[in-house]
């Protein structure tokens, strides 16, 4: 394979973890209103089952419980994912925008925008293409495994709603 068809192929990759990243964050959004919205609901039903029997109550509670956990998980996968100031930038890693941001201009000139690349200065462009796009693959995972709770937990919490209600919780 040719050294521009490496370099393709890494910014396909970088640009489909990128597009993973968003899609996940697309559906977080949806999912965190959604999930606000039922647990408005389940709250609703809260206030109004005074009477209801304690099993529908504590169902009621439960559903809650369920639909925080699914809440806060949708937020996590919202949480933007940066370079902790611990992290050492690796060099060559110029396509980051918190890498761009720690360094100088000159830097970065200097560094990354040569139009000679020796070894001493510049990353290959197909390794920092490639680093990256193994960083945002990282991020995507674990923004759809975060994401994958919130559904789990949502779906709990609706089973929880629902099975309240059939013992008598939307009932005043």
């Amino acid at each position: 394979m040719s050294g521009r068809a490496e370099l393709d192929l890494a910014w396909r990759m970088h640009d489909s973890a990128a597009l993973a990243v968003d899609r996940a964050d697309t559906k977080a959004g949806f999912a965190a209103a959604a999930e606000t919205a039922l647990s408005a609901a389940v709250l609703t039903l809260v206030s109004q089952s005074q009477t209801a029997p304690i099993g529908a109550r504590a169902l009621f509670g439960l559903a809650l419980v369920a639909l925080a956990v699914a809440l806060g998980s949708a937020l996590l996968v919202a949480v933007p994912r940066l370079h902790r100031p611990a992290d050492a930038l690796v060099p060559g890693e110029f396509l980051y925008f918190g890498a761009v941001r720690r360094r100088s201009i000159d830097q970065l000139l200097d560094r990354h925008l040569s139009s000679t690349y020796s070894a001493d200065k510049v990353a290959d462009p197909l390794a920092a293409v490639t680093h990256q796009a193994k960083r945002l693959a990282d991020i995507a995972w674990t923004k759809h495994q975060w994401l994958r709770v919130s559904f789990l937990a949502v779906v709990v919490g609706a089973a929880l709603t629902v099975a309240g209600l059939l013992l008598g919780g939307g009932s005043r």
